[in-house]
């Protein structure tokens, strides 16, 4: 464990040993319709659309046999830096801590990149919790699937955890 004092030091310190690429500077598009249409959507619209990357992109081999066993290139990593794929698997191959991805030497159910040690904050996500992550991402799906995504994003926050 980490005293207060060492964790505000990393904290405090973190900015400093970030990756150059971390982030993308913020693009201004214009309002004559060339933007990306994502640009136009209505915030629970976007959270829709979210849902369904999730579902087709992240969690899109959920289901297959032995699937915490599945290797790297058969998955989605998940981060929040503008890289490709094999990118991400070449990062990720170097973190010291090689068990947190490496499905071969344990099962890994999610692949969440965290941008600053490489670790997969993810590893803590069992079966039955990747389970329920997806009988409850199924559920808002199908609730947002209706045409008034305002209303049924209001519908989803009333509905008790399945």
């Amino acid at each position: 464990f980490l005293s207060a004092d060492d964790a505000l030091w990393y904290v405090l310190n973190a900015v400093e040993q970030r990756p150059e690429d971390l982030w993308s500077e913020p693009q201004v598009y214009p309002v004559d319709g060339s933007s990306p249409k994502e640009a136009h959507k209505r915030p629970c619209k976007l959270f829709f659309l979210w849902l369904q990357w999730l579902r087709s992109t992240a969690l899109r081999p959920c289901g297959a046999s032995a699937f915490g066993y599945l290797p790297l290139n058969q998955r989605h990593i998940v981060s929040v830096r503008g890289r490709q794929q094999e990118e991400l698997r070449r990062a990720v191959a170097s973190c010291p801590k090689a068990d947190h991805w490496n499905p071969t030497s344990n099962p890994v159910f999610m692949l969440i990149e965290e941008p600053f040690t490489g670790e997969n904050v993810a590893r803590s996500v069992r079966e039955n919790g990747l389970n329920d992550i997806v009988a409850e991402l199924q559920r808002a799906l199908d609730v947002m699937s209706i045409e008034n995504a305002d209303a049924a994003f209001e519908e989803l926050l009333h509905l008790p955890p399945l």
